[in-house]
């Protein structure tokens, strides 16, 4: 009977870790959409400022002494897991 017990005591403990193995694997998941999810809307902000024309105040014009003049713009990005901001650097057109 105590070896039934103990049996019972151990497939409990194992099921727990199981269940809480798979919770992490539920939160893991979650975070990496909403990553992916901010990656893709940062990447189509990009696109935009891309082909949108290259004036307004968040401009600057960045000159490297041998390459073309280059336009920098800031963008951010809000929400979970944090805000994010990103310089973009892009040469005029």
């Amino acid at each position: 009977m105590i070896e039934v017990l103990v049996t019972l005591c151990f497939v409990t403990v194992a099921a727990l870790g199981c269940l809480s193995l798979a919770a992490l694997a539920v939160r893991t998941y979650q975070l990496s959409f909403l990553r992916w999810k901010q990656t893709v809307e940062t990447w189509n902000q990009t696109q935009q400022l891309r082909s949108a024309a290259w004036e307004g105040e968040e401009a600057g014009e960045v000159t490297v002494p041998g390459s073309v003049p280059l336009r920098r713009f800031t963008i951010r990005t809000e929400g979970e897991p944090a805000t994010q901001v990103w310089e973009v650097l892009h040469a005029k057109k």
